[in-house]
């Protein structure tokens, strides 16, 4: 019961909530270091940064235009990728008997395309 107790404490959860996470499937995640949020805000400093260059390059036609969008448009979904992908729940994999075997709900997809994919192929 402690173990089970210092568990949801990690995640951020009730210990009910995190018993009914796992009964759904879901193995809940460890709430991230706060290093991880202070990288979030460097990222979107380094965002904010670029955009201004990016006025200034429109101002002042110095800078190549079409890269810096090309990098500002890249560093917004990294952000949030990045995000999801360390607080995201990951849910036990449904098509094995392994307990033990859990993917992220995220890559639920491509392992979903690549199994019928190999249907095809039998």
């Amino acid at each position: 019961m402690a173990r089970l107790q210092s568990l949801a404490s990690k995640s951020g959860l009730s210990m009910s909530a995190y018993v009914r996470q796992l009964i759904d499937g879901v193995l809940p995640q460890e709430r991230p270091p706060l290093d991880f949020y202070k990288m979030l805000t460097e990222l979107r400093y380094i965002g904010n940064n670029m955009n201004q260059l990016t006025r200034i390059a429109h101002a002042t036609g110095r800078i190549d235009r079409e890269k810096f969008e090309r990098l500002t448009d890249e560093i917004k979904p990294l952000a949030s990728m990045l995000y999801r992908y360390v607080t995201e729940p990951i849910k036990r994999d449904p098509m094995t008997s392994e307990l033990g075997t859990y993917i992220r709900k995220s890559d639920q997809k491509a392992l979903k395309e690549k199994r019928e994919e190999e249907r095809k192929w039998r």
